[in-house]
């Protein structure tokens, strides 16, 4: 888990990926909310694309703080996603907490299906009931190659309602309407 957590702040500044998501019905049936995971608390900056995240590991009360614009890039097939951060300090995070006003949080879960790490969040709060399943990849050709998660009710990966600057501001009644206008659109 510590490597995870590092990973988030200090290797990289930017990343791209190719992403597929669904809608899970909770933690597969080898897992329990109790197994390790990842706290984050994101707060979405009002008129911009930036979030402020923090990251908290319970086992050891570690928190990371970071800065994050993300870009969306389609092809009409896929989506990539591109993510920029930039880690700051518990008094840089001070200073941005007063911008805050939006805020998703959720636990995130790894496991591992064939040879992906799928993270599996469940939101907390308002968005409590709505668990969501993200496999990354580097390559395009891999994105295909995914196995659909037996948890899986449904593929959201073309769906940008389901995008945390989205999901920020629904309640879980305008999440059970877009999944059920999804649901009959297949």
């Amino acid at each position: 888990m510590d490597d995870i957590l590092k990973d988030m702040t200090n290797a990289k500044f930017a990343y791209f990926e190719y992403r597929r998501s669904f809608i899970v019905k909770g933690l597969p049936e080898s897992m329990t909310p109790a197994d390790p995971h990842l706290q984050i608390f994101d707060n979405y900056i009002r008129d911009t694309s930036i979030r402020l995240r923090s990251v908290r590991e319970p086992q050891t009360n570690r928190w990371e703080r970071m800065l994050q614009k993300q870009i969306l890039e389609s092809d009409g097939v896929l989506i990539r996603r591109g993510v920029f951060q930039i880690a700051i300090s518990e008094d840089e995070h001070a200073v941005f907490r007063t911008l805050e006003r939006r805020e998703i949080r959720k636990n995130r879960y790894f496991y591992t299906l064939g040879r992906s790490q799928v993270k599996i969040d469940v939101f907390l709060g308002p968005l409590w009931g709505l668990n969501i399943a993200n496999a990354c990849f580097d390559d395009a050709d891999d994105v295909g190659k995914f196995p659909v998660p037996k948890i899986s009710s449904l593929e959201i990966s073309d769906s940008e309602f389901f995008l945390g600057n989205n999901l920020v501001d629904k309640s879980l009644e305008d999440i059970r309407a877009e999944y059920g206008k999804l649901i009959g659109n297949r």
